[in-house]
């Protein structure tokens, strides 16, 4: 798709999808759908059938924020804007992202916690067979 075409079905997006200024809340709506189901992966305590261990959230966290980052530069770094009308709706803040990294570092440091005991526990029980080199193979 040329650069002027996908300009203009950017215009066209933003301009008409739910009819005038309904774009905008649904655009909205989509990216607040989208960062939800994001968040939920990364920190959400619902079960899941396999649970990702925390060092591999943050790894997803953390390439995530540099994907943006380069996308954003090269955004910023245009002459045009894309869509004025949806960014004049909206108020760009980080501190969503640093939030989400406290939360998922919390959860890394109560799993490293609750292993580290699970392991104390064990040793108390089994007087150290683990690194009494008689534990279980």
């Amino acid at each position: 798709m040329a650069g002027s075409e996908a300009t203009g079905a950017a215009r066209a997006y933003v301009a008409q999808p739910l009819g005038g200024d309904g774009c905008l809340f649904g655009s909205l709506a989509q990216f607040l759908l989208a960062g939800h189901l994001f968040a939920w992966v990364l920190v959400g305590v619902d079960p899941e059938p396999r649970r990702w261990p925390p060092v591999m959230l943050l790894v997803i966290l953390f390439g995530t924020i540099s994907f943006h980052g380069f996308f954003g530069v090269t955004l910023t770094s245009g002459t045009t804007l894309l869509a004025p009308a949806f960014v004049s709706g909206l108020r760009l803040d980080v501190l969503p992202t640093l939030v989400l990294a406290l939360l998922v570092t919390r959860a890394w440091v109560r799993s490293d916690t609750a292993e580290s005991t699970r392991a104390d526990r064990q040793a108390d029980h089994d007087d150290d067979a683990e690194l009494n080199g008689s534990g279980p193979a």
